[in-house]
């Protein structure tokens, strides 16, 4: 049996709140979508698709392996990107340190010819119905001094459910 498996960074549940309270219902009438429960809010560090046991025990001993010391990062601007069947609504993470972490966990894990964005999924969209007004109505969103410190990463299962996906920790490892 195969698990969907990805390692993230999760955010702290008050910088969650605080990111859902600034975007909830506001978008609605510009993109046809559905907005991610807060519960769901993650960063991907490395997204590693369907593997079986073996393999995630593997991941959890290469995990252990991490040598990286903890950071602090900042909640960023909203953006919004789409190709031709969807989009996502989502707020970028900042930080000096952030592709240095995603270099080591890809190093122990194994590389992506994927693109990294560092971003937050906010919402995922069918239609943007006006980009223009949407670029205004993003600009208004601001994450004042919204940081928090990254001190962990998480090996997730992802399963694919009607009501959306659900996420369970395998595997938690702290930074130094």
């Amino acid at each position: 049996m195969t698990k969907r498996c990805f390692i993230s960074i999760n955010l702290p549940q008050e910088v969650r709140e605080q990111i859902y309270t600034a975007i909830s219902g506001k978008f609605n009438k510009v993109l046809k979508g559905k907005e991610l429960p807060m519960e769901s809010y993650h960063m991907t560090l490395k997204f590693l698709g369907e593997i079986d046991e073996e393999k995630v025990e593997k991941i959890k001993a290469k995990m252990e392996t991490i040598d990286f010391e903890g950071f602090e990062v900042k909640i960023g601007r909203l953006g919004y990107m789409e190709n031709n069947v969807r989009g996502i609504l989502y707020v970028e993470l900042i930080s000096d340190w952030l592709m240095q972490l995603v270099k080591e966990v890809w190093g122990k894990v194994g590389w992506s010819d994927r693109k990294f964005k560092s971003h937050i999924t906010l919402m995922r969209t069918k239609k943007c119905l006006n980009i223009h007004k949407l670029r205004n109505m993003m600009k208004d969103v601001k994450f004042r001094s919204l940081f928090f410190d990254v001190d962990k990463i998480y090996l997730m299962e992802s399963e694919l459910l009607k009501e959306g996906a659900k996420y369970s920790v395998l595997k938690e490892v702290s930074l130094k």
